[in-house]
């Protein structure tokens, strides 16, 4: 007896989502995803589905604001591999109603995850048995969405599922190929790594169960390339490190309107980097001393 495949919906079509859209369709359903040599011109973005040729439906479907239904292309430039990616993906609204999906992971900005999920509660597309994971820069939104959202509308979780990437990717808004609107070409820019952990919503931390939606995709989570699936605690240590070197990058960036990678060739910015620096850990260890600082002691909790 065949088993129905598992439905995984992705909220939020920026960079990340995109390619982390790209990770997951290789591990589901890795015939869907086509690939060619960076020299060659990268095919056009299509969202006619009727032109997609793939024997492979696809296996992820993003939830956006777009006005219909439709299946588009996405393609994702990796310079470090010399290769163009290309998948396949459904688009459907996000108040649509089409039914529960098994996950959902929301890859918006920090600010706007309850505006992305109250959305999907309200229509059903997520209710107790789908397996929520947040893959988000920022910290505490996860605690926000438990104690309003969720517990609000009545559905009861034990647990997210939390992740936190260090890939460099972006999208061009110059490109010529961004003229359908949100769908474009990702670029790949740096190479880095995805770390998921399980996140109790309520009480002390508890073990996950063995069977369920939130264990499966932790589990295939973590078995994506470059990715690591760590225990509840060390989660929210990752969490807060990528929290604590944003708060030291993105000021001086801002600023100084440079590059991430500017802020170490500069040697004219090496003082304000260190004086930041010192003064996000005095202020992160005096409000988390609980968690592990750095990474490579055990976690406290």
């Amino acid at each position: 007896m065949s088993t129905a495949p598992k439905r995984i919906a992705i909220v939020g079509s920026g960079s990340i989502g995109c390619l982390l859209g790209l990770h997951l369709t290789r591990r589901l359903a890795p015939a869907a995803v086509r690939t060619i040599p960076s020299s060659k011109p990268a095919p056009t973005i299509n969202s006619d589905p009727k032109s997609i040729n793939s024997k492979t439906k696809p296996a992820i479907t993003f939830l956006t604001r777009s006005p219909s239904p439709s299946t588009v292309t996405i393609h994702v430039s990796e310079p470090h591999a010399d290769r163009t990616a290309s998948y396949s993906a459904h688009t459907a609204l996000n108040t649509a109603g089409s039914g529960a999906f098994d996950a959902v992971v929301v890859t918006t900005k920090a600010q706007d995850t309850l505006a992305a999920v109250r959305p999907l509660v309200d229509s059903g597309a997520v209710t107790s048995s789908t397996a929520l994971a947040l893959v988000q820069n920022g910290y505490g939104q996860h605690m926000e969405l438990a104690d309003t959202v969720l517990r609000l509308a009545g559905i009861k979780m034990d647990h997210l599922v939390i992740g936190s990437a260090t890939h460099g990717c972006y999208r061009n808004a110059d490109d010529s190929r961004s003229q359908e609107g949100s769908w474009a070409v990702v670029h790949h820019a740096g190479v880095g790594t995805w770390t998921f952990g399980p996140w109790t919503c309520t009480g002390a931390p508890r073990p996950l169960p063995e069977t369920g939606n939130v264990p499966w995709l932790l589990s295939e989570l973590g078995a994506l390339r470059t990715a690591t699936a760590v225990p509840e605690p060390e989660i929210q240590g990752v969490l807060l490190r990528k929290l604590a070197v944003n708060a030291v990058i993105n000021p001086l960036t801002a600023v100084h309107r440079v590059r991430n990678g500017d802020l170490v060739d500069r040697p004219s910015l090496a003082a304000e980097v260190a004086a930041l620096t010192r003064e996000i850990a005095a202020i992160f260890h005096a409000h988390f001393p609980s968690h592990c600082w750095p990474r490579s002691r055990a976690c406290a909790t």
